[in-house]
């Protein structure tokens, strides 16, 4: 006769019940389209805001060597207006200026500045400003001096 082991160990899984998985519900999809989406919100605005840093550190650099580089011009401001945007609190206007080298002629351009609300009113019609610009690349001015609007002569 042969006899059977009945004091063998069960299997662990013996007395615990085994989850199954199921299919994934409708609201499992939302939740995880809803994931999905801020993360690729959070790569597009941190790819913009490394864009931004970028585009600003070469303008920076730009102006940093106009400065030290740069022709020395006298421009008149000939309009002025608000963009309608801002950025830190400070709106960003257009400015048309007619440029005034010292050793070429007069010429217009536009520019696109951010200003202090405090200053907005001294770059009025008819400011003159110290700036200085590159000849070879004659689109971009950097301003040296704050805007001084011409005295109206007092009759006498």
């Amino acid at each position: 006769m042969r006899s059977e082991d009945n004091n063998s160990t069960p299997p662990a899984s013996a007395g615990k019940s085994v989850a199954k998985r199921s299919k994934p519900t409708w609201l499992d999809l939302a939740v995880l389209g809803v994931v999905v989406l801020a993360g690729l919100g959070m790569l597009l605005t941190l790819a913009s805001a490394m864009q931004f840093m970028t585009g600003h550190k070469r303008e920076f650099a730009r102006e940093r060597h106009l400065l030290e580089h740069g022709q020395p011009v006298l421009v008149e401001v000939l309009s002025i207006r608000e963009t309608g945007g801002s950025w830190n609190e400070k709106p960003i206007v257009e400015i048309d200026l007619e440029v005034r080298p010292l050793d070429a002629p007069a010429f217009t351009l536009q520019v696109t500045k951010v200003l202090a609300f405090t200053d907005i009113i001294k770059y009025v019609e008819g400011s003159l400003i110290e700036a200085r610009y590159d000849p070879a690349e004659p689109d971009t001015v950097v301003f040296i001096g704050v805007a001084q609007p011409i005295q109206a002569e007092s009759p006498e």
